[in-house]
């Protein structure tokens, strides 16, 4: 698979065309392959506004970003909390090389606002997106195919992208430099071709950001590719999913 793949992520909700905001036109122009939103949302399974591609939802929803500060978006836009304590939205794989999947090649965009309800921890992670590490039986328990969290680094709040590699032995991560500023709500972005170590991208606030692969090195290495759950908030629903503290 030698295509680029981008996943937006935008917690917030899209039912049909007719609550399109000028930040969703933005988002999906460029053509994601998931993107859920929650403004309209009432059922315990939301769909992503494209593709076929459902995440359960069991809790009521806050606001998101809105007008003033965010005039792209809705006034009654929303979000999604999480507490801290292991909640996640679970997204099932399709099959063997559905659009979840990226392997060798594949080009990989993963975007969220984020509202941390507080800072991290030293040494800890915040959990926004990721596939597999979710220690469900019938798979490996390191099988991550890649992640985005927020972790702490000098200076404050930073991102750190995290895969495995194709023959479960290693660990690949990349922590940025850069931090998130100052304000309630945040725009993270990162932007990675898988074989391609050099071609890791991070922005923070709309603002590019270098970062050091401080673990595992840089690497042209395939990654962990299986038919496991893409999850939202948390890895694994306990502390050892490194669960996600705020709104996204």
């Amino acid at each position: 698979m030698n295509w680029a793949k981008p996943i937006g992520i935008l917690l917030a909700a899209m039912p049909t065309l007719l609550w399109a905001d000028a930040y969703s036109e933005k988002v999906l122009a460029d053509k994601p392959v998931a993107y859920w939103r929650f403004t309209e949302a009432k059922s315990p399974v939301v769909k992503s506004a494209v593709g076929e591609f459902k995440a359960q939802l069991n809790q009521a929803l806050p606001p998101g970003p809105r007008p003033l500060f965010y005039p792209e978006f809705s006034a009654d836009n929303k979000s999604i909390s999480f507490d801290g304590t292991g909640q996640f939205l679970g997204v099932a794989d399709p099959g063997k090389g559905s659009a979840l999947d990226f392997a060798k090649g594949d080009s990989i965009t993963l975007e969220a606002w984020v509202a941390p309800k507080s800072g991290v921890a030293a040494g800890q992670f915040m959990y926004i997106i990721g596939k597999g590490r979710t220690f469900r039986k019938g798979f490996p328990r390191d099988n991550q195919n890649y992640a985005l969290r927020l972790v702490n680094v000098k200076g404050g709040v930073g991102l750190s992208f995290l895969f495995r590699n194709a023959a479960n032995t290693e660990w690949h991560r990349w922590t940025t430099n850069g931090v998130l500023g100052p304000g309630e709500w945040h725009h993270v972005a990162l932007t990675y071709t898988f074989g391609k170590g050099a071609s890791v991208r991070g922005y923070i606030d709309g603002q590019p950001t270098d970062g050091v692969w401080d673990m595992g090195g840089q690497s042209d290495t395939a990654p962990w590719t299986d038919d496991d759950e893409l999850r939202i908030g948390a890895s694994q629903p306990n502390a050892s999913g490194i669960p996600f503290n705020g709104r996204i």
